[in-house]
């Protein structure tokens, strides 16, 4: 990534900037320099705002309330993911990525004690599944941070079936993974088998 964006920045690619950046930024999340990477990400959101491009921006400002939420300060990263939210919904762009915004949302409130707040924020998260149902067993987070809003109330019974659902999308994912690994080993055994009946069939012309 940091030789894309020195290539892009001595071209002066003004609209491919911001990805690179907001790239390396969550690497560095990854690798745990969040000084680092909080500031490679306000650079992120400062090029993409000049460029309009509004995904990377918007996917910029959720990756830096990430970095908040790391470094325990909550409180910072709300407005971050609540105008990440507002904006892909005003602008009707990655829309789809906004479940992971509120589930990170909902920790956020959830680390604050704002039970009441989250609380509110699951319900926008069903409405939200209910217009994407494809998305209920991809987001494990949603569930796990619905389950702690709702212990958090002293609602166990609820709290519990999230979990539960949680719990459901992690072996949905878990299987299938597994179904694609195994579909990429059968695809490269059934390409060495080729090639090694290739090879014996010339050595069998070779012999003759």
């Amino acid at each position: 990534h940091e030789k894309a964006l020195e290539v892009r920045e001595r071209h002066n690619k003004i609209n491919e900037i911001p990805i690179s950046l907001s790239n390396i930024g969550i690497n560095l999340r990854a690798k745990g320099k969040l000084d680092e990477a909080e500031s490679v990400l306000k650079r992120a959101i400062e090029t993409a705002k000049f460029a309009e491009e509004y995904g990377v921006y918007y996917s910029a400002m959720q990756n830096l309330g990430n970095v908040y939420l790391d470094r325990n300060r909550p409180r910072a990263a709300i407005p971050l993911y609540e105008e990440a939210i507002e904006g892909r919904n005003q602008m009707n762009i990655e829309r789809r990525a906004n479940l992971g915004t509120l589930s990170s949302l909902i920790r956020a409130y959830n680390a604050t004690g704002d039970t009441n707040k989250a609380l509110a924020l699951v319900e926008t998260g069903e409405t939200f599944l209910e217009e994407f149902p494809d998305l209920k067993n991809a987001n494990i987070e949603f569930f796990k941070e619905a389950a702690v809003s709702n212990f958090n109330a002293n609602r166990i019974t609820v709290g519990n079936a999230y979990f539960d659902r949680a719990l459901s999308a992690k072996d949905s994912i878990f299987s299938k993974d597994n179904a694609e690994k195994i579909a990429a080993l059968e695809t490269r055994f059934n390409v060495a088998e080729k090639e090694r009946d290739l090879a014996e069939t010339r050595a069998n012309l070779a012999e003759r």
